[in-house]
């Protein structure tokens, strides 16, 4: 008797534990993204071309995100540098809020042959 109690009393508990709603997990207040501050060094410093002429000050600007359109993830550093050294490579910026988030930068359009395009489920 005292067997068929306990094994009642654990099949409720269990059953009580699989279908109890879930807890609400706490969120973080702020989803903070950890980056590494490689180019921090170069903020308000003068900056000088190749020849060592100072050109200006340069300003790190915070909150502006770079983006370059590649065909894979893995090639899009070296892409960036093809497209900045390119004179027909494009730049489009991306305003939010009239405020620009974001810069994107795309290789000449005669360079990457076949155009990206979206398809359909219909059309498959």
């Amino acid at each position: 008797m005292v067997q068929k109690i306990g094994a009642q009393y654990l099949a409720k508990r269990f059953a009580d534990q699989l279908m109890a709603s879930p807890e609400p997990r706490e969120e973080p207040e702020e989803v903070v993204r950890e980056t590494t501050e490689v180019s921090g060094d170069l903020d308000g410093q003068i900056f000088h071309d190749e020849e060592g002429q100072p050109i200006g000050r340069a300003y790190l600007v915070r909150q502006v995100e770079v983006y370059v359109v590649s065909p894979t993830r893995a090639g899009a550093r070296e892409e960036l540098v093809r497209c900045l050294n390119e004179p027909d490579s494009r730049v489009y910026l991306r305003e939010v809020d009239g405020r620009l988030s974001g810069v994107v930068y795309t290789p000449d359009p005669a360079r990457t042959g076949e155009r990206t395009g979206a398809m359909r489920a219909d059309d498959v």
